[in-house]
């Protein structure tokens, strides 16, 4: 196609050329900057009356300016892209025409990616900052910020030494309260942050156009729109980029600080919230170059390159295009492996941000609004975007789109497969508590008073070893009054044996001898029972030890404490529906509540019937997070909300949590998913038919 008759139009003398390192142009009707070269400013300045390419590439010739006409065809791209040239007779009205029907072909798409990112109108502030500007300098004063640093450190050493309390306090932290109170720290936070940036901008006498409110994914942002900043140095541009994300770090690591330091209170958990959502917002959000918040811009300050995701996306796509369907042309722009490495890892990301923001909403709040965002995203982040690069595929080459839209169904189709039928880790946590392997009742087999105080504190005991002894003064006195009884008769048989008168009564007196030592021997049996020996090795613990003192009446049952032995498992609880992704042997990971040190374990035992909890230290009235009920007829017993089936787990290494503490239970089990599917298919064709 010969290009060289392309019409080329008249530059719009409203649009300001800025002449710094670098050139730019300035649109004011659009409001907008642009950077361009030296030799497109050359051009530029020509483009004084309409003409052809062709006869402008031999103009331009004449004044001693070498340029090819496909440069010029570049240019002229850009300038009609950004509507840039004076108003060409009846083609304004179809470019308009054009844009608006573009507009309604992606309303759909505009609505679904709504909630990802949506903008309030801003508020205007320039004066308010102008006039506080005086009374606030000394904040980016050097020592200023250098003071601030000092304690600001040592609060994020603190936090990575404690990074275990930090994280459990953080997972702790979401509920709904919770999210209320990390909102509020937010509100706080930005108001802060956003400030910093107008205050850093108005120090380099560059104007704030405004501030407003954005949300992604409902997470909230105040964003600064310092767009004339572009006329500053590059250090100076850097400064009002970084302004935000220095004044959260400071006031994160003071807050950190000043949080290991407080008792605890309202105050503490004020500073841990501000310290969190500081980090987060940072590490995540602000200070992360793959979205487009503070990070990304300064990244595009730091490399030079303006329009890094534009520039990086259509990088990937020429070398997707290229170097599989030898489409379009090679990429050999200067830094386009770094483009196409930002490219990827940020497409990346904001799948893995997106995607962890709806896992939260699933798991922790509201499971139907996560199930539509996760088919937003699917939508607008991987469906439109393949049906939009396959349409351009088709216009570049009919036999390349077919060969694209072979690609991309192999990738379909592998996705599924690897999906399908690739071993799976499936984590199922469930709550639970430590328990002995072994437990043996006390208990009292005769009645008796206690011969000392029984020990408030547990110890371990051997097997055989007397736990504690009884005394018996009615079992002493049958002893006493049988053994004397039995004496008697053994001197009466002596005497009956040796009188020939008396001899036919001995065989009488004999088996009364024989009766009185048998009921001896019960007695004694009896009054062995008055020491009570340990059953098994393992640890004597009493219960109600200030009942049981010294000269107490023990009656005949009573139970006095426990051995249990040193061995520990875990008794977890799972629902009915979760208890047939569990089997004997399945590895699984403890961890106690209030620390995140795990521990190795195994699944022993699958109870299939699920039943009612009575009591369990596992409520929520005992502090555990097992709902309960009461029964208006039974005061004081408490049964679990729902029934409960019961998962025996016993540790496999040698670091064991102590007996009694509650634990949070992740079983790890390779699945496929295929074998889930045709499970529940098959379940529900059973019931059905």
């Amino acid at each position: 196609m010969d290009l060289s008759g392309m019409k080329i139009g008249v530059f719009r003398k409203d649009v300001e050329v800025i002449r710094q390192n670098p050139l730019m142009l300035f649109d004011r009707q659009a409001d907008a900057y642009y950077r361009i070269s030296e030799r497109a400013a050359v051009l530029i300045s020509c483009m004084t009356e309409a003409t052809t390419a062709g006869e402008f590439c031999s103009r331009m010739e004449r004044r001693g300016f070498h340029v090819t006409l496909e440069e010029v065809i570049n240019l002229l791209s850009f300038l009609k892209q950004n509507d840039l040239l004076e108003p060409e007779y009846s083609q304004t009205a179809v470019r308009q025409q054009k844009l608006r029907e573009a507009k309604e072909k992606s309303r759909f798409l505009r609505m679904a990616s709504a909630y990802m990112y949506f903008r309030l109108p801003p508020w205007h502030p320039e004066e308010f900052f102008r006039n506080i500007a005086p009374y606030v300098s000394f904040l980016a004063s050097k020592a200023f910020i250098i003071l601030l640093m000092i304690p600001a450190v040592a609060g994020f050493l603190l936090a990575i030494r404690n990074f275990n309390t930090v994280r459990t306090v953080f997972l702790d932290s979401l509920s709904w309260a919770g999210i209320a109170k990390y909102f509020a720290a937010i509100v706080l936070l930005k108001i802060i942050h956003e400030a910093a940036h107008s205050l850093a901008a108005i120090r380099f006498n560059c104007r704030v156009r405004g501030i407003g409110l954005g949300f992604m994914l409902f997470y909230p942002r105040l964003y600064t729109d310092t767009t004339d900043s572009w006329r500053l140095e590059r250090k100076e541009r850097l400064l009002i980029d970084a302004a935000g994300i220095i004044a959260e770090l400071l006031i994160g690591g003071i807050a950190a600080l000043a949080y290991f330091y407080l008792p605890p209170g309202a105050l503490q958990a004020t500073l841990f919230y501000i310290f969190a959502v500081s980090t987060l917002s940072t590490l995540l959000v602000n200070g992360n170059p793959c979205i487009r918040y503070d990070g990304y811009y300064i990244l595009c300050d730091l490399t030079g390159i303006d329009n890094l995701m534009t520039r990086s996306a259509e990088t990937v796509k020429q070398f997707w295009r290229y170097y599989l369907l030898r489409l379009g042309t090679k990429p050999e722009q200067k830094n386009r492996f770094f483009l196409l490495f930002f490219g990827i890892c940020s497409c990346i990301y904001r799948i893995f941000l997106y995607t962890s923001i709806i896992l939260v909403i699933y798991h922790k709040f509201v499971k139907v609004v996560a199930v539509v965002l996760l088919i937003l995203e699917i939508y607008t982040i991987l469906i439109y975007p393949c049906i939009r690069e396959i349409r351009t595929i088709r216009e570049l080459s009919r036999k390349s789109a077919a060969k694209a839209r072979g690609f991309l169904l192999l990738a379909v189709l592998a996705a599924a497969a690897l999906v399908l039928f690739m071993p799976l880790h499936w984590d199922l946590e469930l709550y639970g508590e430590v328990v002995p392997e072994e437990r043996y009742p006390v208990t009292v087999s005769e009645s008796g008073y206690l011969t000392g105080d029984l020990p408030v504190h547990s110890y371990r005991v051997s097997a055989g070893e007397t736990l504690f002894t009884l005394r018996s003064p009615q079992l002493s006195f049958a002893q006493e009054k049988l053994q004397a009884l039995l004496r008697q008769d053994k001197m009466q048989f002596a005497q009956e044996s040796t009188d020939e008168k008396l001899f036919s009564r001995s065989g009488i007196t004999a088996k009364k001898i024989a009766s009185d030592q048998q009921a001896a021997e019960e007695l004694f049996r009896r009054q062995e029972k008055l020491s009570i020996k340990a059953p098994a090795d393992g640890i004597f613990t009493v219960t109600k030890a200030d009942l049981f003192r010294a000269g107490r009446f023990v009656p005949k049952g009573s139970v006095i404490g426990e051995v249990v032995s040193s061995k520990r498992m875990v008794y977890a609880y799972a629902e009915d529906r979760d208890i047939g992704t569990i089997s004997p042997g399945t590895p699984a990971k403890i961890r106690t509540v209030d620390s995140l040190k795990e521990y190795d374990a195994v699944v022993a035992k699958v109870d299939p019937v699920a039943l009612p909890l009575e009591n369990s230290p596992l409520f929520i009235l005992y502090g555990g997070k097992i709902p309960m009920y009461q029964n208006s007829g039974e005061p004081g017993k408490f049964h679990s909300v729902r029934p409960l089936c019961r998962v025996e787990l016993i540790f496999t290494g040698k670091e064991i949590p102590a007996s009694g503490r509650r634990v949070f239970c992740d079983i790890k089990e390779r699945r496929q998913l295929y074998t889930l599917l045709a499970r529940s298919a098959l379940s529900i064709f059973r019931r059905e038919f």
